[in-house]
């Protein structure tokens, strides 16, 4: 039903999967990369090894468009977090944060890059510092106009962690206005 489009990553040189876009029209793959573009998460610092920026990339979307949450993540080098963990470890996986209002609805899971073995840890997976920014994304589609706008709230729980220790788990999230057009406006 939906088809993919791929998407050439703004940042770095690695190759991402847009989700689906309900209406590839009104979503353009150029309105996606330019809105990645522009978020510049700060230069994270050993009190806080990780800064994230989020956007929702939409073209003031009626029903049946498209809205894609985004969150680019920079981490200090040296530093990671987890993506996968044995139930059996005691670190906490990264959690991608969406809560929505009732004019969107969740199209499919979170799209973002490999993670990448833990060097020590056997089982586990990990997102880690490098030379581009992590970036995730998760596409909602508008199910209803409500009243001409939604609000979303997109982030992360994670814990983050260096060779020799790891900062108690952490809760990141931002709430955006997605404007929504009105009937008026969609015809």
């Amino acid at each position: 039903m939906f088809r993919p489009v791929l998407l050439a990553a703004v940042v770095g040189f690695a190759e991402w999967l847009l989700p689906p876009a309900v209406n590839a029209d009104a979503l353009s793959l150029e309105r996606f990369e330019l809105a990645v573009e522009a978020l510049h998460p700060t230069a994270p610092v050993s009190r806080d090894p990780l800064s994230m920026r989020v956007a929702a990339v939409s073209a003031n979307p009626g029903i049946g468009d498209a809205v894609v949450a985004v969150v680019k993540l920079r981490i200090l080098p040296g530093w990671y977090i987890y993506a996968k963990v044995p139930a059996d470890q005691p670190f906490i996986e990264t959690e991608l944060i969406l809560e929505h209002g009732p004019e969107l609805s969740i199209v499919d899971d979170w799209t973002g890059p490999p993670a990448v073995p833990h060097k020590t840890a056997a089982n586990t997976q990990i997102y880690e510092s490098r030379a581009e920014d992590l970036l995730f994304f998760r596409e909602l589609v508008v199910t209803e106009r409500g009243s001409g706008e939604s609000r979303i709230t997109v982030g992360l729980e994670y814990q983050i962690c260096d060779a020799d220790y790891c900062l108690p788990p952490t809760t990141k999230t931002q709430q955006l206005v997605v404007p929504l057009l009105g009937e008026e406006d969609s015809s």
